[in-house]
């Protein structure tokens, strides 16, 4: 890369290279990345947390500007512990944290075989960006050549690196209250306490108990299964932590009144967030939230998580349900608006 070029996750259909898919891009061709950012989700850092398993001999130095001072969720402390042991463990890299200073840049320092950095991102998005299918913000920024990107480490290293601190997690407690994963996806919308309070007093023509299944790398552990590989170089990418499907049953996919494939619908879940979704495969039997597989398992596991029922980088078990007092969703059909409510209280 020779040039500026500007990198956008525009609020636009026709984008063809958001942020997302720019990084992990550049990420599959370097051997280690420099990462400063002011923020960091739970998604994100599990992802990072397995692309350094599955790629033993790639480095990672991550800082983060904002938190410590300002406060992390029980979710994103979960995440950050297993990626911190990871690179204790392995030796592949460092986590440090601004114990004092705010800082709010976010900077990507993509580094060769032979130490030299080819590409930075400079811009708006913090870590969160890079898991794909984020969607909620507008971010912008600039990739930049290597005549660029040296200097730019260069500041990193004698005024950003600095500030940061190897901090024993152990002793980071809670401060920021939990939010669902949801908030993160435009796709998503919150609806109003009146208009739930309706649609579940609403009549049903149809209704399906949908059961919830704890295979160890499908449905809801997708991010546990056998990870994408990049044919070009080797690399290993794990599935996004909240990316799931719901397998259903051919007794139930079979029944009167069962969504068609044909057609996306409209859910509005007991906890009023409404969304897309669909079915596809043999016998309609995938359930999934429709174009972004994440979403569906923001809303599942978001609420295990939330409840304390899944450990954030955990895989679901028949514990995991047990634990939350649900194994099944109850999917219902409301004809007078063509919504489909989902309960899944436990």
């Amino acid at each position: 890369m020779s040039e500026l070029k500007i990198v956008a996750d525009a609020p636009n259909p026709r984008r063809s290279r958001p942020l997302s898919k720019e990084f992990w891009s550049l990420l599959n061709g370097s051997s280690s990345l420099t990462a400063a950012v002011g923020y960091v989700g739970a998604a994100s850092v599990l992802l990072l947390d397995a692309y350094l398993k599955d790629n033993p001999g790639f480095k990672l130095e991550l800082f983060i500007g904002m938190q410590y001072v300002e406060g992390f969720n029980h979710r994103q402390i979960a995440a950050l512990k297993k990626l911190d042991q990871t690179l204790h463990e392995s030796q592949q890299g460092s986590l440090l944290l601004s114990t004092n200073f705010l800082h709010h840049g976010k900077q990507y320092f993509f580094h060769d075989e032979n130490g030299h950095t080819p590409a930075a991102y400079i811009g708006s998005a913090n870590l969160e960006a890079i898991s794909p299918g984020y969607t909620s913000t507008y971010e912008t920024g600039i990739l930049l050549p290597a005549s660029h990107s040296e200097s730019f480490y260069d500041f990193y290293k004698s005024n950003v690196r600095i500030l940061g601190k190897t901090v024993d997690l152990e002793e980071i407690k809670p401060k920021i209250q939990e939010q669902s994963p949801l908030e993160n996806f435009d796709q998503v919308e919150k609806i109003d306490d009146h208009l739930l309070d309706q649609i579940k007093t609403a009549k049903r023509t149809f209704s399906f108990n949908i059961p919830l299944k704890d295979t160890p790398k499908s449905n809801l552990n997708a991010y546990f299964g056998t990870p994408r590989v990049n044919k070009s170089t080797g690399r290993s990418l794990r599935r996004p932590w909240y990316e799931a499907e719901i397998i259903v049953p051919k007794s139930i996919t079979t029944q009167n009144g069962y969504p068609s494939k044909l057609e996306p619908f409209r859910v509005v879940t007991d906890d009023g967030w409404n969304f897309t979704c669909s079915v596809n495969g043999q016998n309609r039997k995938n359930f999934r939230s429709h174009k972004n597989l994440s979403i569906l398992g923001a809303w599942v596991k978001g609420r295990l998580e939330g409840q304390g029922a899944l450990e954030t980088g955990q895989p679901v078990t028949a514990e995991t349900l047990s634990s939350y007092g649900r194994d099944s969703i109850d999917f219902s059909y409301i004809p007078d608006i063509d919504i489909w409510y989902m309960d899944f209280q436990a």
